[in-house]
């Protein structure tokens, strides 16, 4: 009878074992459960994120955009703040236009203009319509 009672002790342990394994593999499995929710739900909030940025940078790039957009146009119109369009005057051969310049501002009691008063004084197309 030893022999069965060393028998029944052993397979007592073993089944002792066996149940520590098994309650080891469900606490493993349970956690193992817990990290894929856990990576689903932060793929989820990392996709979330990824289209709230998308939103943000492509609001915050127009904005941009338009904010260089008004500043050039504000430098442009700066550039231009010394400017005179006259219209009307017939091109001629061998013309100078400070001399027809000033001609004009004769015409118009203005003073005369020197060279140096100006930076630049040039024709500009003829609009075909």
């Amino acid at each position: 009878m030893d022999v069965l009672e060393t028998k029944l002790d052993a397979l007592m342990t073993l089944h002792a074992t066996v149940e520590k394994i098994e309650k080891l593999v469900k606490f493993l499995s349970d956690k193992y459960d817990d990290f894929n929710k856990a990576i689903v739900k932060q793929e989820k909030e990392i996709g979330d994120l990824r289209r709230r940025l998308e939103v943000v940078e492509k609001s915050h790039t127009a904005s941009t955009v338009s904010k260089l957009q008004q500043e050039i146009n504000e430098l442009d119109q700066y550039s231009r703040r010394q400017n005179m369009e006259i219209h009307g005057l017939i091109p001629r051969v061998g013309e100078n236009l400070l001399e027809e310049l000033n001609e004009i501002a004769s015409q118009l009691e203005l003073p005369e203009l020197r060279e140096d008063d100006l930076d630049g004084l040039h024709r500009l197309p003829i609009k075909e319509n």
